[in-house]
């Protein structure tokens, strides 16, 4: 399951405990910080393969979470 993801500078932060999604499924896209803000865009991936329109998107107030979506599929 996906506890954390890891912004570009390779700390690790958790945007939900419940994504139901599993870390190696995901691939980070990109992501920037500004005046103690971060933004990070990941995409889902099955076997390698990105899946269409499966992306997810997170914004940081210093430590903690202000926002997420995901179009996320599952893939059980």
């Amino acid at each position: 399951m996906l506890r954390a993801s890891q912004n570009r500078t390779g700390s690790s932060r958790t945007p939900s405990n419940n994504l139901q999604v599993n870390s190696s499924r995901l691939q980070w896209t990109s992501g920037w910080s500004t005046n103690g803000n971060s933004f990070g865009y990941v995409r889902q991936v099955h076997d390698g393969i990105p899946l269409a329109n499966a992306v997810a998107n997170v914004a940081f107030k210093g430590d903690n979470v202000v926002t997420f979506g995901n179009s996320f599929v599952d893939i059980a």
